[in-house]
């Protein structure tokens, strides 16, 4: 039962009983005007070769023989079927051509109407002929049969002049194109094609020929009329259920008009036959080709779906929303003053995926973004990847709009409060890149995540300002390692007990020609967000490998750096094989190589990690745990990784002269690290009060402004020189 209901279901869509989209519509009628333009070439050829030879064999011969008077009036009598179809021909062609290629609207116009009024006067000739008499000719079958065709064809041909008028009035004055329309000005030429073929062979095929002087009815010529029932079946192609009804009805039609000859009661078995099978082959191949454009129209209706629409949420995708913004700012450079760039980001959208799952979390995406159709309307809003959004929206109002997609996103889920934040930009240039002004509404929104009293930041001149440097960043990076605008700057770690030099820490820092000196919290978070941290990392490596190498070369003290790895590192470059590419490279010692990695990248791939890790620990390099106390892991990494150094956050002193608790901490960690076979390293130790707690707690390494600050190499080296910094006799 099953197969038999699937099987109708295929014959009945095979017949055409499907809804359509528009696009599928548009499409068919697209293809059906387009194979109007190869068959008008060829009816309007065809015209002029027939209005030629009724011409010079009917009309001139009888004029010389004094048969007929000349004169329009018989002239027209014996081309004006020709010239109807040579117009309405050319008048579709047009039609045709203008609808697919022409651009501007003037031009179409005046095509269409030029030759829609050719085709109108030609049609109404008919008014002009019935009064003299032209059709008073009702005699006989033949006559009869050939006036009301010739009074249809005229009338159909109105009709579609008629049309092809107001379309076009349509769409030059008020900017409408009428699929319906359209439809019916093709279809009325395939009419007008079958109602000629049928006036041509009917009047063909009581046509006489001369047989031992006795005057005998053809009974055979129907090729116009199959000719055309050909152009009608592949030009209009509509739903199969159409065709077949209009063809087979035409057929059936013409089938019982010759059977209505007194001679031609009884078709010859072969001729009926091979009627049949024309119709039923013409059928097929109608069919066929609806199936095929069908197909078509589906696929490429879903190829253009794609490079418009994001299949997740059915909002405009974000290339294909600035290619609209871009043409809303060319087409109305006025009103874009007035419109404003919101880009839209849910806050630690990572945390709500882990505790709900992917799928839920899609379905807050869908969500979010039907909530910002509701308030700025579907056609403002694009979905731009994972939870960003992006929209277009009037400045007028759009901060309450905010406000009330926050409340409705906050009440999405009852138990996760899910936070939205926006950034916004309003345009200052009629011609202002549309790209551009996403950038600065998403440079803006950056600036209120995690901030859980900041839900929305309005790019203004400060902002203008930061944004350049952030380009300047961003673009520029590699031509500031490349010009050594980025280099490293060495601050010293002294030993607890005596204040020796014991190594130092490498730490970059951007002299930039134009901007001055550019802070590292402004410059990592930059290259972070970008995920090219990576490059400056490894153009730090090597400068403090270069600087070894030349510093071996010349006999000056040398003492163990060590370089920082981040969790980006890690996941953007093999920091094992960067490491000892540069090493190899500058033949540097490993144990003047102290390998950092920051707390924040245990919370990775720890898996990837560990191995990195364990392969760093076998080449021989020194492993020390960065920022210990900055996050929430510390403990575990201490678990589940070995270090060779912990370097305590500098946070435990940063209020160590009124809290306590500050002191108790840092021995208890100190006291820890030794149980556990780890040395200690304190970070930001600025008096003499702090350093002398840490060695009486025991703390091994000492760092930070009370024992010097970054400097250059060379800075560093002249003060070794001048005995400012002694280098210990042991760095381990």
């Amino acid at each position: 039962m099953a197969k038999v209901k699937e099987y109708l279901v295929r014959f009945v869509r095979f017949l055409g009983f499907r809804r359509n989209s528009e696009y599928v519509k548009e499409h068919l009628n697209t293809a059906n005007v387009r194979m109007t333009i190869s068959m008008c070439l060829i009816i309007a050829t065809i015209e002029v070769w027939m209005i030629i030879r009724q011409t010079t064999k009917y009309y001139i011969p009888r004029v010389q023989q004094g048969r007929i008077e000349a004169g329009f009036a018989n002239f027209w009598s014996y081309t004006s079927n020709f010239w109807l179809f040579l117009f309405i021909s050319l008048s579709i062609l047009c039609f045709a051509i203008g609808k697919l290629y022409i651009k501007k609207q003037k031009a179409r116009f005046i095509l269409n109407m030029v030759f829609g009024a050719l085709a109108m006067v030609s049609a109404l000739m008919v008014i002009y002929l019935s009064q003299i008499g032209t059709f008073s000719d009702w005699s006989d079958l033949k006559h009869i049969y050939t006036n009301f065709f010739t009074l249809l064809i005229y009338g159909l041909g109105a009709l579609y002049a008629f049309c092809v008028m107001f379309y076009s009035c349509l769409a030059y004055f008020k900017k409408v194109e009428d699929l319906f329309l359209c439809q019916t000005i093709v279809g009325l030429f395939g009419v007008a094609c079958l109602v000629f073929g049928v006036m041509v062979s009917f009047s063909d095929f009581l046509g006489t020929v001369h047989i031992g002087g006795v005057e005998v009815l053809q009974n055979k010529q129907i090729i116009c009329f199959l000719t055309m029932i050909v152009y009608c079946g592949v030009l209009v192609v509509y739903r199969p259920i159409v065709s077949i009804t209009m063809l087979g009805g035409v057929f059936y039609l013409f089938y019982r008009l010759l059977l209505s000859v007194e001679s031609v009661r009884v078709l010859p078995d072969g001729d009926r036959v091979n009627y049949l099978t024309f119709v039923l082959m013409l059928v097929v191949v109608v069919s066929a080709m609806y199936a095929q454009r069908i197909n078509d129209a589906i696929k490429s209706e879903s190829l253009e779906y794609k490079a418009k629409y994001d299949d997740m949420t059915g909002l405009y995708n974000f290339d294909h929303f600035l290619t609209l913004v871009k043409e809303e700012m060319t087409s109305s450079p006025n009103e874009s003053s007035k419109k404003a760039f919101l880009f839209c980001d849910l806050d630690d959208f990572k945390s709500y995926n882990d505790r709900r799952g992917f799928a839920p979390g899609n379905e807050l995406i869908k969500k979010v973004g039907e909530t910002l159709c509701e308030e700025f309307g579907k056609e403002n809003v694009a979905h731009v990847f994972a939870d960003h959004f992006v929209a277009f929206v009037q400045q007028e109002g759009f901060k309450e709009k905010i406000e009330d997609v926050r409340t409705k996103t906050l009440n999405i889920d009852p138990e996760i409060a899910v936070h939205i934040k926006f950034g916004g930009y309003f345009f200052r240039l009629a011609d202002e890149d549309p790209r551009r002004a996403f950038d600065k509404a998403r440079y803006a929104c950056a600036l209120c995540k995690g901030k859980d009293d900041v839900n929305f930041v309005l790019y203004d001149e400060a902002l203008h300002r930061a944004y350049h440097l952030h380009r300047h960043i961003v673009h520029d990076l590699d031509e500031a390692i490349e010009n050594g605008h980025i280099r490293p700057f060495y601050q010293p770690v002294v030993w607890a007990k005596d204040g020796t030099l014991a190594g130092c820490e490498a730490l970059c820092r951007w002299e930039d020609p134009r901007y001055g000196f550019i802070s590292p919290g402004v410059f990592v978070p930059a290259l972070e967000g970008t995920r090219q941290i990576q490059k400056l990392d490894a153009a730090i490596l090597e400068a403090v490998c270069r600087d070894i190498h030349e510093s071996l070369e010349k006999g000056l003290p040398i003492v163990p750096i060590s370089i920082n790895f981040s969790r980006l590192d890690f996941e953007l470059m093999d920091p094992v094989s960067v490491l000892e590419g540069f090493v190899k490279k500058y033949s540097v010692p490993k144990e003047y190589l102290h390998v950092e990695i920051t707390e924040s990248a245990l919370s990775g791939d720890i898996k990837s990690l560990t191995a990195s890790i364990q392969s760093l620990r076998d080449l021989g390099y020194a492993i020390w745990l960065d920022d210990f106390g900055s996050g929430y892991s510390s403990f575990n990494a201490l678990k589940e990784f070995q270090f060779d150094v912990l370097k305590i956050d500098m946070q435990f002193l940063s209020n160590f002269a009124t809290n306590k608790n500050s002191g108790v901490l840092i021995e208890t960690i100190v006291k820890m690290c030794e149980r556990i076979g780890m040395k200690t390293l304190t970070e930001g130790v600025e008096t003499e009060e702090q350093r002398e707690f840490l060695d009486s707690v025991g703390c091994g390494r000492l760092q930070g402004y009370f024992f010097g600050k970054a400097m250059p190499l060379n800075e560093l080296q002249q003060k070794i020189a001048d005995g400012q910094f002694v280098v210990a006799d042991h760095f381990e």
